[in-house]
Parts: C-alpha cells; sequence; structure tokens
C-alpha cells in the first residue's frame, strides 16, 4: 500500500463512524444513557482534532502511529465495558497506551503530533472509567514528562496530559469508608464533562486548568508516583507557583475586608471554575497556601451564587490546612484573621459557621503542631496572628479556652443551617467530626450517625483530627479529670518487683 493509502486508512481510523462497526463498537445514535451519550460526544470531538493534525501533510503511517490511532478510535467501547464493569482487567488495556507513550517519551518511536494526540485522548477517557488502582503507576510520571518535552504551545495536548496524572491520583476505593465500589462510575460523568467542556474552551483556560494542575501534582509528587530530582522538581515547582500566582493575583480582592466590587465576580469565577475542574478530575486537593487561602477569600469577599457553589465544591475536596510558612505569609499579607474576625457577624449562618471553622482549624494547628517543625516554622507567628481574633483580644481567653469557644459555636451554627445537600453539607460535616473528636463527645450522640452516613462517599484522608493534625482525638480543655482505676495481674515478675520495692 503506497504513502497516499496509508494516510486515507490513518484519517479513516481517526474519523470514527464508517470504521467503527469494523473495529467491533457501536455508533454513538445506538448507545443509550447520559454516559454513553458523552462518551461519543467527546470522541467526535477528539477525532476532529486528530483529522486536523492529520492533514499537516507530514504524517508517516507507520506501525505505531496506525497502533496509536486504532487505540483512540477503541477506545469509546472499551470505556463503556470498563463502566458496565464487563472487563474487570483494566490494565491489560494500558499495556500499549504505556508501551508507546514510553517509546514516544525516550524518543526511541516518537509519534506524529496527531497519533500523540489521539493516544493521550484515549488514555484520559480510559483512565476516567476505572479506579485510580487500575491505572498504572507509570502513567503520570510519563505524562509529566511528555508535557515538559513535547507541549510548548498545544494547550489541548498539555491539558488532557495533566488530566491523566491528576486521575492517577486520586483515592482508591480502599481510602473509602466501608465498601465502596462505584467511585470510578460516579466520578466518570463529571470527568467526560469537564473534557467537553475544555474542547471548546480558549487559550487561557485550558491554561490554568493546566498550571493549577501541575501545581497541585508538585505539591505532592509521591501521591502521584512521580520520582524527580530535586533540583528539577524545585524548578518546575518555581515556574508553576509563578504562573498560578499571576492568574490569582488578577483579582483585586478588597484590602479592608469589605466586600468585593461588584466586578470581582466576573474576575473572580473563571479562576475558581478552573480550580474546581482540576480538584474535581483528583477528588482530593492538597492546595498550596495561596490557593487556599484564595478559594476562602472568595467565599467570604465576594458576593456571587456561582462563586459560592464552586468555593463549596472546592472546600469539600481540599484537605484541612497544614503549617507552613507559606500559609503564616498569606494570612498575615491579607489579614485574613480579622476578614475571619469580621464574618463571624456575617448576616448569614453559612458564612459565620465558614469564618468560625477557619480560625478553630488554626487554633488546633497551634495547639497540636507537628512534631517535626522546621527552624523558619516560628509558631509565635501563628500565636501572633490568632491573638488578632475578638475571642483572645476582647474575650480574655486563652488559646485552649478560645478553641473551645469557636467549637461550641460551630456546633451552635450547625445545628441551626438548613445545609444544601452536596458539597455544603459534605465540608460543614467535616468540620463537625473534627470538632465533636476534639470536645471528646461520645459515640451515643445522635450527631455520629448523620456524619458516618453523609459522608460515606468522603475519603479518609479528608476526615477526623487525624487527616491534619497528629491526635486523632484530644481530651477537652475544660473537662474535669477523673481518677480510673486499672486492674493490673499482679502474677507478673516485673509487678511483683515493683510491689517488693
Amino acid at each position: 500500500m503506497d504513502c497516499g493509502a496509508h494516510v486515507a486508512l490513518s484519517r479513516r481510523i481517526a474519523s470514527g463512524g464508517p470504521t467503527l462497526s469494523y473495529l467491533g463498537t457501536n455508533n454513538s445514535s445506538e448507545s443509550t444513557g447520559e454516559i454513553e451519550a458523552m462518551v461519543w460526544d467527546l470522541q467526535a470531538e477528539n477525532e476532529r482534532n486528530v483529522s486536523a493534525l492529520i492533514a499537516d501533510g507530514k504524517f508517516t503511517p507507520d506501525d505505531h502511529n496506525i497502533a496509536a490511532l486504532r487505540i483512540d478510535t477503541m477506545a469509546p467501547s472499551q470505556c463503556l465495558s470498563l463502566l458496565k464493569g464487563n472487563n474487570q482487567d483494566g490494565k491489560d488495556i494500558f499495556d500499549p497506551i504505556v508501551l508507546l507513550l514510553r517509546q514516544h517519551a525516550n524518543q526511541s518511536h516518537t509519534l506524529h503530533p496527531a497519533s500523540r494526540l489521539a493516544l493521550v485522548n484515549a488514555a484520559t477517557t480510559l483512565c476516567a472509567c476505572i479506579p485510580s488502582s487500575m491505572v498504572p503507576d507509570i502513567l503520570a510520571g510519563l505524562s509529566m514528562q511528555i508535557f515538559y518535552n513535547d507541549c510548548g504551545d498545544e494547550m489541548s495536548l498539555g491539558f488532557c496530559l495533566i488530566a491523566i496524572a491528576l486521575l492517577q491520583g486520586r483515592p482508591s476505593g480502599s481510602h473509602y469508608p466501608g465498601v465502596y465500589s462505584n467511585v470510578a462510575l460516579l466520578h466518570a460523568p463529571r470527568i467526560f464533562q469537564m473534557l467537553l467542556v475544555h474542547q471548546s474552551a480558549d487559550r487561557e483556560a485550558l491554561k490554568r486548568f493546566t498550571w493549577f494542575g501541575i501545581l497541585e501534582i508538585l505539591s505532592t509528587p509521591a501521591q502521584y508516583n512521580i520520582n524527580i530530582s530535586e533540583t528539577k522538581h524545585e524548578k518546575n515547582m518555581t515556574e508553576a507557583r509563578k504562573r498560578t500566582s499571576l492568574i490569582l493575583e488578577s483579582l483585586p480582592l478588597p484590602a479592608n475586608h469589605n466586600v468585593a466590587p461588584r466586578s470581582a465576580a466576573r474576575l473572580a469565577l473563571p479562576i475558581i471554575q478552573s480550580l474546581d475542574w482540576v480538584y474535581t478530575t483528583c477528588l482530593v486537593g492538597v492546595p498550596e497556601p495561596n490557593v487556599y487561602t484564595f478559594v476562602v477569600e472568595c467565599m467570604l469577599c465576594v458576593l456571587d451564587n456561582q462563586v459560592d457553589k464552586l468555593c463549596w465544591s472546592l472546600m469539600s475536596t481540599f484537605r484541612f490546612p497544614s503549617l507552613s510558612t507559606n500559609l503564616l505569609k498569606y494570612l498575615d499579607e491579607r489579614s485574613l484573621i480579622l476578614v475571619y474576625q469580621k464574618h463571624l457577624d456575617s448576616d448569614y449562618a453559612e458564612m459565620q459557621f465558614f469564618a468560625a471553622a477557619q480560625l478553630w482549624l488554626l487554633f488546633t494547628l497551634y495547639l497540636d503542631p507537628p512534631v517535626e517543625t522546621t527552624p523558619e516554622l516560628d509558631l509565635t507567628k501563628l500565636l501572633a496572628l490568632l491573638e488578632q481574633s475578638s475571642v483572645i483580644r476582647n474575650d480574655g481567653l486563652n488559646m485552649h479556652q478560645a478553641k473551645e469557644k469557636l467549637g461550641e459555636r460551630i456546633e451552635e451554627l450547625e445545628a441551626e443551617i438548613c445545609w444544601e445537600e452536596g458539597p455544603p453539607m459534605i465540608y460543614g460535616l467535616r468540620v463537625l467530626e473534627c470538632v465533636l473528636q476534639s470536645r471528646d463527645h461520645p459515640l451515643s450522640d445522635q450527631r455520629w450517625e448523620k456524619i458516618n452516613s453523609k459522608l460515606e462517599t468522603t475519603p479518609r484522608c479528608l476526615r477526623g483530627l487525624g487527616s491534619f493534625t497528629l491526635l486523632p482525638m484530644r481530651r477537652p480543655y475544660a473537662l474535669k479529670e477523673e481518677h480510673i482505676s486499672i486492674a493490673l495481674r499482679s502474677d507478673t515478675p516485673e509487678l511483683q518487683e515493683l510491689m517488693n520495692v
């Protein structure tokens, strides 16, 4: 077959439709259900983009390029099969994908841009359809390697590569309480929606997703099984921080702790939306302090229903903050303790709760700091910041008492609020769970049943004091000490020796 015939076949493979029946798949019109429709819509968009790249006249129809196109064409039927549980051995599907990506990354068999995009598209959609435990461990590292080697201005490719890495980092089924086997099935529609939205997104939206995603991945490289030298990590992290900081600083939040002007909602919404897509993809966020404090400040200072909804979504997936010099820096620079203090008197109970929760978390971090704190992490700086709060400054309470008072208020507000199902309730109950643990509420408290029921689909790493402090429980400060008698066996040699002293 001559070169022209090979190109024609390649275009046919990439263009879907007529080739689908030959490859044993179903046409989108024969598919039913929302997920099937999204899978085929996404495939149609992918195929248009791939076909456009094939038309550059430089396509070489060798075995590797053809194999990549064929994998992409077969991906929709494999996705649906995986979601229906018909093929439990998803790793076998990834073997040829990993092989081609690895060969491309080490330049032993470089793929044409069309085949490369087709292969990456297939990997992205397939990753969305299986638990992260079934995604090959090497995939995130390969995706990051290809991103830094190949992408340049190819934002569509970069977007998909970062999405693959984020999907690998999701918690697996074992990270959820009890038996929870439908993680992938429940998660897939949101991922397909995210992928479809970004097919028609502008370059700025693709950039935001890509760089916020890179920042999240590099913040916890071990979560993504990425082995990277310290020098390279520092270089890449510096670039990611610089690019994301420029995005975040484009929103002029008020320095006087008042509500932001109406124009702020227009500027904040695309940033918050991009962040939400990133953390929708990876399910659990360990955001950098500038990202965390940005979302918190948008929640409190930007009055917009859509921004509020997205901020709740983000906070429900964020881990509670951990102590760092950067966190203290942003708390100080943005006077966030005063922002929280101001919103304790908000007209909205939800905002009072949210502000009280932020303060309570910081008091908890001060009272239960990490065992190993670096010399530059000076807890007296956090103490000085917390002393700005009214519970210390006006009420004359010490740190333990201030935390207890905030905990009481959180309990009262949580009971008062008619929580909206979904992210707001999830976040509220996550905070309440920590407060109840800290205040040593007995298991007979009926609120535990509600917490365990509503947080069934929340990963363990987002739950309880143990998720952000070293202690899973802490006795309440005001609790009176009780004398406890413990029965000891007196027939052990060690105890006999002590009794004879």
